[in-house]
């Protein structure tokens, strides 16, 4: 529903809408729903205690067990303490289950048996006290009936068994789906940070083999690798002004300002290079002589992060049903055909719904882009090196084949998916009035290791080294991703 909570990107009140605190902190405050966590560890509080001294009460004097120091602590103190830690216990349980006004939760969990505690009891079932004629029940009717009787003075007062928990919501991105492969679907997925999304393969390289040339032809630029370069080049392309001139020295400035770390002190003038060249090169293909460094900062949105609402996880949504989709519809001769395949595969039977978080690099207006239908182009920078060192005529490591097949290791064509079925969510947002398939121009993933400035190579078809290019072959797809995404599936499909 395009009205739904989800669909925004804030909600009316930025309250919060659950509050955490202490149980200190919460005397004298009433909610309408309380959930009690944290009062079963007595590992923990066992642990803790045995850091620091036994300070208690005797006959109302306050005293320090000094045998603490020497590791001959009284057993007559550590007992006293005990009993004053399980009168405290008892006192922050009754603070904590009296802050509801109407519904309770109190989470109990079971304590693994140990050689020395063969039979453990959590803090919350030592602090349970009841009439020695009542028979001694297990710890869930235990608890319920102390609670119910501390607070009406009624020991057959019944509160409300349980609820049974279902899931329907999990914040999610493209790298905890693509992580979540083969995997425990029901842990949280981490949310993707902006400025980089790059990881590493999975297994071997499986990209195809290139026969190398005679003669060295094209050098490329050797750059460190690693997590912390990657996310550095992505904040320089996004700080550069392609509008001044001359665009190298800006580069430098922004490298200068940017590349701060040690591992990037010493290669300032190989990032300025590889910088200046990919912003250079011509994206080929459909867009032709366009490049990156062409488009001025008024019609560039950089690191354009995203929160896009899904149907919940009950409807039973799996990553795979993308790549079924893709299978149906895509011609056998589109880039992306083999990549749907192993999309669809059961690997991917990974549950989506929720939320699903991202940030895309770079979204460009294009120069033929008129007020009423803007033409925009999602980029994305990749640093990954996919030569080898030494290897001769390094930049056909770069050929428009072997990206594609890069791109599929690293299954960055869902990522592309995703991030198109997000812009088709903005411009239906923003501008309802206009077709989306006029305006979500395609994709353009830059290997920036393979970008030569005007003189990078293209192939026979008239693909640009080095940059990996993709239209929709048809139009409506944007919106079939959209609609699959939030839309109840039959039992069986796509398991």
């Amino acid at each position: 529903d395009e009205k739904h909570d989800l669909v925004a990107r804030r909600v009316e009140s930025d309250a919060a809408a659950v509050k955490i605190l202490t149980i200190h902190a919460s005397k004298g405050l009433q909610f309408p729903c309380v959930i009690v966590v944290g009062l079963w560890d007595e590992e923990k509080q066992q642990r803790m205690a045995g850091k620091k001294p036994a300070v208690f009460y005797d006959d109302d004097i306050r005293k320090l067990d000094l045998g603490f120091a020497v590791g001959a602590a009284s057993a007559h103190a550590a007992a006293r303490k005990q009993a004053a830690d399980c009168e405290e216990s008892q006192r922050l349980l009754y603070v904590a289950t009296t802050r509801a006004e109407h519904y309770l939760a109190v989470l109990v969990a079971r304590i693994k048996p140990t050689e020395k505690n063969p039979n453990p009891q959590s803090i919350l079932e030592q602090t349970m006290t009841l009439p020695d004629e009542l028979a001694q029940p297990n710890g869930l009717e235990r608890l319920t009936r102390s609670l119910a009787s501390r607070e009406s003075g009624n020991e057959n007062l019944q509160l409300a068994p349980p609820p049974t928990v279902t899931r329907t919501f999990r914040r999610m991105s493209f790298t905890g789906i693509t992580a979540m492969r083969g995997r425990d679907h029901h842990r949280a997925f981490e949310p993707e940070i902006s400025g980089y999304d790059e990881s590493p393969p999975t297994g071997s390289p499986s990209l195809p083999a290139l026969p190398e040339t005679a003669t060295r032809q094209h050098d490329v630029v050797d750059l460190p690798a690693g997590i912390m370069v990657g996310r550095v080049v992505h904040e320089i392309f996004e700080h550069v002004d392609t509008q001044q001139q001359p665009l190298t020295d800006e580069v430098r400035r922004v490298v200068t300002e940017r590349a701060t770390a040690g591992r990037l002190r010493s290669a300032h003038d190989s990032l300025v290079t590889v910088v200046s060249e990919t912003l250079a090169t011509p994206l080929g293909g459909p867009f032709g002589k366009l490049t990156l460094g062409s488009i001025p900062p008024v019609d560039r949105l950089a690191e354009l992060s995203f929160e896009m609402g899904l149907a919940s996880l009950t409807a039973g949504i799996r990553a795979r049903a993308i790549g079924e989709l893709l299978r149906q519809v895509l011609p056998e001769t589109d880039l992306l055909y083999d990549y749907a395949g192993q999309l669809a595969n059961p690997s991917f039977d990974v549950p989506v719904g929720g939320l699903l978080t991202g940030s895309i690099d770079g979204l460009l207006r294009l120069p033929d882009s008129t007020p009423d239908r803007p033409r925009l182009l999602i980029t994305d920078y990749k640093s990954n090196k996919l030569h080898t060192t030494g290897m001769n005529d390094p930049l056909r490591a770069y050929h428009p084949d072997r990206l594609t097949a890069a791109m599929a290791e690293h299954h960055y064509p869902l990522q592309a998916l995703l991030y198109g079925t997000a812009v088709y969510r903005l411009l239906r947002w923003r501008l309802p009035a206009v077709d989306p398939d006029d305006c979500i121009a395609g994709v353009a993933y830059a290997f920036i290791r393979g970008m030569k400035g005007p003189n990078t190579p293209t192939d026979e078809l008239g693909r640009r080294y080095g940059i990996f290019v993709w239209q929709a072959p048809r139009r409506g797809l944007w919106q079939q991703l959209s609609d699959l995404l939030v839309t109840p599936q039959p039992a069986g499909v796509g398991a």
